[in-house]
């Protein structure tokens, strides 16, 4: 199989490796993406002929539309999980689990995270062509106590994390991106995928009404950080931290 793969690569080697032994791909399946991969990297065929190819072989090639290929699960057991819209209130931005605890801190949990995933995608099964994964933070919202709770955190490939992200998507103006991406996870149809997103958007208004008490203790009962942080504020606390750190927010 080495003769198919690019010397120069090794990222690729790594991961299409790690593919065969966690049986997400067959060996004849990997060799085939291999060789449409570099057939699309020196351009000796084009994006629609190489998603015919990649079916044919059972696997899928998925595009992040950066000018990069992202090599996506080949396995039919892998269980994705649905990719869900979420949008964090504007009243809650700037405080979370990462801004509030060291980066020796932030790092012990983020990396947990990533290999007890095999430093896979939890939603699609991939990586990206840079970073392989990222770390995005779970919340539970109770409106009636207005109470934000800190509940995990998912291992994502920067795409699937960018579609947690609607509105860095559209700042970026990789909105296209995300949208593609979360009808492809979800196999939503476009009807399908505006009346998630435009429901995401109308919860948002709603929850950016209120001020949110928050709640990260979920960090100190699973890991042994190296300080006793502050990880519950009201919202009055929480509100005060923010206006310090960021003042020109307000």
């Amino acid at each position: 199989m080495s003769k198919y793969l690019n010397r120069h690569n090794r990222t690729q080697i790594d991961y299409i490796m790690s593919d065969i032994s966690l049986g997400r791909m067959s060996k004849g399946a990997v060799i085939e993406c291999i060789k449409i991969q570099n057939m699309l990297n020196e351009k000796k065929i084009g994006k629609a002929r190489s998603i015919e190819r990649a079916k044919a072989a059972g696997v899928d090639i998925v595009y992040n539309y950066l000018d990069e290929k992202l090599l996506l699960k080949g396995a039919k057991d892998f269980k994705s999980k649905t990719l869900s819209c979420e949008l964090i209130p504007e009243t809650a931005w700037f405080s979370n689990l990462r801004d509030v605890v060291d980066k020796q801190d932030w790092d012990l949990v983020r990396k947990d995270i990533f290999s007890k995933n095999k430093y896979f995608c939890e939603v699609c099964g991939g990586r990206g062509p840079k970073h392989w994964v990222e770390a995005h933070e779970i919340w539970e919202y109770d409106d009636t106590n207005r109470i934000q709770t800190l509940k995990g955190v998912l291992c994502l490939c920067p795409t699937c994390h960018l579609c947690k992200h609607l509105g860095y998507a559209n700042v970026t103006k990789r909105s296209d991106v995300a949208m593609q991406r979360l009808r492809i996870v979800n196999d939503w149809s476009e009807q399908e995928f505006h009346a998630n997103v435009d429901a995401a958007w109308d919860t948002w208004v709603e929850r950016s009404k209120k001020n949110w008490s928050l709640d990260m203790s979920w960090a100190s009962r699973n890991y042994k950080l190296s300080k006793d942080y502050k990880l519950t504020y009201t919202a009055k606390e929480r509100s005060e931290s923010r206006d310090r750190k960021y003042p020109t927010h307000i």
